[in-house]
């Protein structure tokens, strides 16, 4: 007999889901376009965690291997030390050796530009901006060549490719015109 009350309360379950189905389909249709939508959005997520858009800024940007002429004797041991620093990869302590070099020669493009190209290594663009612009605007740096690259690879690095674009077009380096190809809006 236990049997037959269970068997008849699954048909009587049935029979009610039956009933609710066809007295809200509206709601039914609903709750399946839902969860379709959640399940596309997810497989879209995953798919784009697969493909990758390049990364145009790790394509081209290289730390600089050889910091020479930088005339580091008329800055002194941090300087000297801050070069060292960022030859060896040390970035952030070539950025606080700089900085206390920069206080007592606010103008120099060498340090800007040693500042920027810092930051620009350890990928963070506002700063190498900041720093780059300084040796960009000046007319009289022989590091204004070096720093309208750089400067360019900041802006992309920033995601800002119409600055990219706009500054690799001024820039004398190898690889400018083929990067701002490819910053060309698709």
């Amino acid at each position: 007999m236990t049997k037959k009350v269970k068997k008849e309360k699954v048909v009587a379950f049935i029979k009610r889901i039956t009933l609710l189905g066809r007295a809200s389909k509206g709601v039914l249709t609903g709750i399946i376009l839902f969860l379709g939508v959640v399940v596309f959005i997810n497989t879209m997520w995953l798919m784009s965690s697969w493909y990758q858009v390049p990364d145009l800024f790790s394509q081209y940007f290289e730390p600089e291997q050889e910091l020479s002429g930088y005339h580091a004797e008329a800055y002194g041991s941090f300087f000297e030390r801050a070069i060292e620093a960022y030859q060896s990869g040390k970035y952030e302590d070539a950025i606080t050796l700089t900085r206390s070099v920069l206080d007592e020669h606010p103008d120099s493009d060498t340090l800007k530009y040693l500042l920027g190209t810092s930051h620009l290594a350890l990928k963070q663009a506002k700063p190498a901006i900041y720093y780059l612009q300084g040796v960009v605007k000046d007319s009289k740096s022989s590091l204004q060549p070096k720093a309208l690259w750089n400067l360019g690879l900041a802006f992309v690095l920033e995601g800002d490719r119409r600055s990219a674009k706009a500054t690799l077009e001024k820039s004398n380096h190898p690889r400018a015109k083929e990067l701002a190809n490819e910053l060309t809006d698709p």
